[in-house]
């Protein structure tokens, strides 16, 4: 799962979009509203993606 908040001007989208490409099996999840710190702006959606990882269960990404 590949991370990006759609205000990053650090790491734009565009950047997550070339990676989640890259990677077979790859999802990426576009966060509306938040920046580069995403462990702080997005604890509760980050927290759910890692919880999710660690208990093997399917990743659902918004469409």
């Amino acid at each position: 799962v590949i991370m990006v908040g759609e205000k990053d001007r650090l790491t734009p989208v565009h950047y997550a979009q070339a990676l989640h490409e890259g990677i077979d099996g790859s999802a990426l999840m576009v966060l509306p509203g938040k920046g580069h710190m995403l462990g702080y702006e997005a604890t509760d959606d980050v927290v759910d993606v890692l919880a999710g990882l660690v208990q093997g269960n399917p990743i659902e990404v918004p469409a």
